[in-house]
């Protein structure tokens, strides 16, 4: 159980991530995109590059916390 808890409060804020990822490239390749101006398809691209460095930090978070966790863990 204890397990389980600490898995998930480290990977669930990952999970949430790669969602917001997936959104985001969906919006990204989606045909009508392709039609709007250069300035809005900038600000696109530039909200996916700004989402994957946050989302990029906190996946380095999680590896430490759970290394952290799995460092801690009598054998």
């Amino acid at each position: 159980m204890e397990l389980t808890r600490t898995l998930a409060s480290v990977l669930q804020p990952s999970f949430n991530m790669l969602f917001q990822i997936w959104y985001i490239c969906t919006i990204y390749t989606h045909r009508n995109f392709h039609q709007n101006s250069p300035q809005m398809k900038r600000s696109v691209l530039q909200v996916i590059k700004f989402t994957l460095e946050r989302k990029r930090r906190m996946f380095s978070t999680a590896y430490e916390r759970l290394s952290f966790k799995i460092d801690s863990t009598p054998r």
